[in-house]
């Protein structure tokens, strides 16, 4: 018998603030208690925020804890250079190789 896992995708908005971080923390935890690997697409974002970057940090780390794949394509410049300025350049890079 071969499982599959299911994938959730997002496609994070152009502003990631403290308002878009209690949404993109319940459906990430939603996505991630039904069992689904995340995906998530930062094309748009213009602008994080340390709130909505501790959630992706959270979510990324209960990705793991239950063996799920959590994964970021196609960072913004802007995503890029809001985890470069909060020390997570590496979690970004391992995120963005998990394709």
């Amino acid at each position: 018998m071969c499982l599959t896992v299911q994938e959730a995708s997002f496609s994070l908005p152009p502003v990631l603030d403290l308002l878009q971080a209690t949404k993109l923390h319940e459906a990430l935890l939603g996505a991630l208690a039904a069992g689904q690997a995340v995906c998530l697409d930062g094309t748009e974002v213009e602008r994080l925020t340390t709130p909505a970057a501790q959630v992706l940090m959270a979510a990324g780390a209960e990705a793991a804890r239950r063996h799920l794949a959590f994964s970021l394509r196609n960072p913004s410049a802007a995503l890029a250079s809001g985890f470069t300025c909060l020390g997570l350049e590496q979690t970004l890079v391992e995120w963005s190789e998990t394709q």
